[in-house]
């Protein structure tokens, strides 16, 4: 596999993480804020805290899907650049691999915030030592890692190229945090 063809494969992943944090910026769908575990607590803490919202999933979700369509109109308009991209929609309609994407990106967020509760961690702080690290890097991994399960599961990437996927994905998420960080989108660069 090519870089290029895993960076034109997820492009629709990153349209979806900029749109997000514009929208979560700009303080759209409101209404939509209330936290998937209703409040609910496991063995004295919240099973995934405030941030993880309906919001959140449902923009996910839909900003995906649209990343997804916007991509099979480019390659409509641009039929060379259709073997650029490793789900193909000759074989995955659109909505399908906008769905993917989405599930993957917003389900495998929901581990990690699951473990920092139940440490003791408010949502958006961190820790020190090793754990530390481990739940740092998780942070920035965990919704690359969730489309790498997705494009090997559902996709049928082979394990070494849905691997690549995840590790490329995770780096372009630090990327984008940085520079959305840097230009004031969002809150923390990572």
């Amino acid at each position: 596999m090519v870089l290029m063809e895993l960076i034109y494969t997820m492009s629709p992943i990153m349209l979806s993480g900029v749109l997000h944090m514009l929208i979560v910026r700009a303080g759209l769908f409101q209404r939509l804020e209330k936290p998937l575990d209703a409040g609910v607590s496991f063995r004295g803490q919240r099973v995934f805290g405030d941030h993880k919202t309906w919001r959140g999933l449902l923009i996910i979700l839909a900003t995906t899907l649209l990343g997804a369509w916007l991509l099979l109109l480019f390659e409509r308009m641009n039929p060379s650049c259709t073997s650029l991209n490793l789900v193909p929609f000759s074989r995955f309609p659109w909505w399908q691999v906008g769905l993917g994407w989405g599930l993957g990106y917003a389900l495998a967020e929901l581990p990690n915030s699951f473990l920092k509760r139940q440490f003791g961690l408010a949502p958006g702080k961190g820790t020190t030592g090793q754990l530390g690290i481990v739940l740092i890097f998780f942070d920035q991994a965990d919704s690359a890692i969730g489309c790498g399960l997705v494009a090997y599961f559902f996709f049928s990437f082979t394990f070494s190229s849905a691997l690549g996927f995840a590790a490329l994905g995770t780096v372009i998420h630090l990327i984008l945090n940085a520079l959305l960080g840097g230009i004031g989108v969002r809150r923390r660069c990572v």
